[in-house]
């Protein structure tokens, strides 16, 4: 992972609760434009936000489950299948 994800994964982790979304989707809209997923799997990412911020609001849990997100989704490079599963073992319902 290039230093400025590194640099974007700091920022998240010390976003306040309130930022932590517009954050996560500002490394997640870099992934796309840097070819790291693709259209399909920049959209679930996308979901998979909003489905963390529906279920925990603005909380230290959400954010904690963002950055938990990003990083698999980084350190994978690719997300393919996470979806609902990968939501559901980040501590989702």
């Amino acid at each position: 992972v290039s230093n400025d994800y590194q640099i974007l994964e700091n920022q998240l982790s010390q976003s306040t609760v309130k930022e932590a979304p517009s954050k996560a989707k500002e490394i997640i809209d870099k992934m796309r434009k840097d070819k790291i997923i693709n259209d399909a799997q920049h959209l679930e990412l996308l979901q998979n936000v909003k489905m963390i911020k529906d279920s925990y609001g603005e909380s230290d849990k959400a954010v904690s489950a963002m950055k938990s997100l990003i990083k698999n989704s980084l350190g994978a490079g690719t997300i393919s299948g996470l979806g609902y599963y990968g939501f559901s073992k980040l501590g989702g319902e």
